[in-house]
């Protein structure tokens, strides 16, 4: 990927770190007693709205794999928070259990609204970055690839070689996109990172290059990582689910 790369995902998911945050003025000091309340307060908003879930899908509710849940989410926002946010605003944190949950002093929210800020209009950048480049370039791309290719919440479930081609299947039951297998002629495959096979699609690239085409593609893989699918092929054939595409064409 050139312009869809982790480093632009990265930048999407810095970009949304704000939006959660409240202002407290409890969050001004370090507090065990404060931690814990806010711990439970959110516990509890969490289970009640997977319990609503369940209950509208008529799915059987289970508050431990649920409070399970939440600390792993809530795990996640503590690296997050850790990792990502500069050092000169994490100066400003008194606590930074507390911002994982969603609260912080007026300050720290004033200073995360502007790094956000930052972030976005680097991510802009990116995304205006291909658009220029995609339209420039999609005109000399053959309508069989322009009007199929791209997989948007569709699972790879295989990869592998069949003689000179390459074939990527995929379930594309959560998806509106009828495709289910991609035959890359006479392929290389210049990157197949571990986890692509159970990832689900995001985004992709497309270039010519001298004998063909590149076919770059981005997806996230079964634990939130992004994970890189590059192959570079003569051509691409793709095969359809007919019964989707027939209940498509009826409706």
């Amino acid at each position: 990927m050139k312009y869809f790369t982790k480093e632009y995902y990265k930048l999407v998911d810095a970009s949304c770190m704000a939006l959660d945050l409240v202002a407290s003025p409890s969050a001004k000091r370090k507090s065990e007693n404060y931690f814990q309340h806010l711990y439970a307060d959110r516990l509890k908003a969490w289970l009640d709205g997977k319990h609503d879930e369940a209950d509208k899908k008529g799915l059987p509710f289970d508050e431990a794999a649920e409070t399970e849940a939440f600390k792993t989410n809530y795990q996640r926002n503590l690296l997050d928070y850790s990792t990502v946010i500069p050092a000169d605003i994490l100066e400003q944190v008194a606590d930074i259990r507390i911002m994982a949950l969603g609260s912080c002093s007026s300050k720290v929210k004033q200073l995360m609204g502007k790094f956000c800020k930052s972030q976005s209009d680097l991510a802009d950048q990116q995304m205006m970055a291909y658009t220029d480049y995609w339209e420039k370039r999609y005109r000399h791309f053959p309508a069989h690839i322009l009007e199929n290719y791209g997989f948007d919440y569709c699972t790879v479930t295989a990869i592998g070689r069949d003689g000179d081609n390459i074939i990527m299947t995929l379930d594309n039951s959560q998806s509106n996109d009828d495709v289910n297998t991609v035959i890359w002629k006479n392929a290389e495959l210049l990157e197949l990172e571990e986890g692509v096979v159970g990832a689900r699609w995001v985004e992709n690239e497309l270039y010519q290059v001298p004998g063909g085409y590149e076919f770059h593609a981005v997806l996230e893989d079964e634990g939130g990582e992004m994970v890189y699918l590059t192959v570079k092929a003569q051509d691409v054939q793709f095969m359809f689910d007919e019964k989707r595409k027939e209940d498509a064409f009826e409706a």
